[in-house]
């Protein structure tokens, strides 16, 4: 919802709160291929991804040997974490496909977000309403503690398709 005390006059920066929202939402389907492939009509999207898919197979030291189908997307640049959300998408897709064993941790590292709040990140993981204590201005860490996760209602809005349908163009 929004970044509290970016200046650290409280001793703590980057404290924020978010939701999970239902809509928009992240939607792919994919599978092995034997070369990258995207289905979109998006153009700008077409290219974005394609060069985070290349930069999360290369932190991963894996081939980006997908299909992947965009079903829906969450709109860019507005405050919804769709960064975030696609670079946690690619890492985690590209790790089950390529059964590298990771956990959410390690691919929270490899993404290298969450710099100013971990928001985006447990709304990808866990869902709900959350609050983040940010952290303090001597101890600024790459990850930062959230304070409250709201599991009672934990729903995962980045929707992961393990197997494809058919494509069209």
């Amino acid at each position: 919802m929004t970044l509290i005390d970016m200046n650290g006059s409280s001793d703590r920066m980057y404290g924020s709160m978010g939701i999970a929202l239902q809509e928009p939402s992240l939607e792919i389907r994919f599978q092995r291929s034997e070369k990258l492939k995207l289905y979109t009509e998006d153009v700008q999207l077409y290219q974005f991804l394609s060069k985070e898919i290349k930069i999360c197979a290369d932190r991963l030291r894996v081939t980006p040997n997908i299909a992947l189908e965009i079903v829906s997307t969450i709109p860019a640049h507005i405050g919804l974490g769709s960064g975030t959300q696609w670079k946690l998408a690619i890492l985690k897709l590209l790790n089950e496909i390529h059964q590298l064993g990771y956990d959410n941790d390690k691919l929270t590292h490899l993404s290298g977000r969450g710099g100013a709040s971990g928001i985006g990140i447990y709304t990808l993981l866990y869902g709900g309403f959350i609050i983040d204590g940010g952290h303090q201005t001597n101890k600024k860490r790459r990850f930062f503690p959230v304070i409250f996760v709201n599991m009672a209602k934990c729903h995962h809005y980045c929707i992961f398709h393990s197997k494809m349908n058919t494509f069209s163009n």
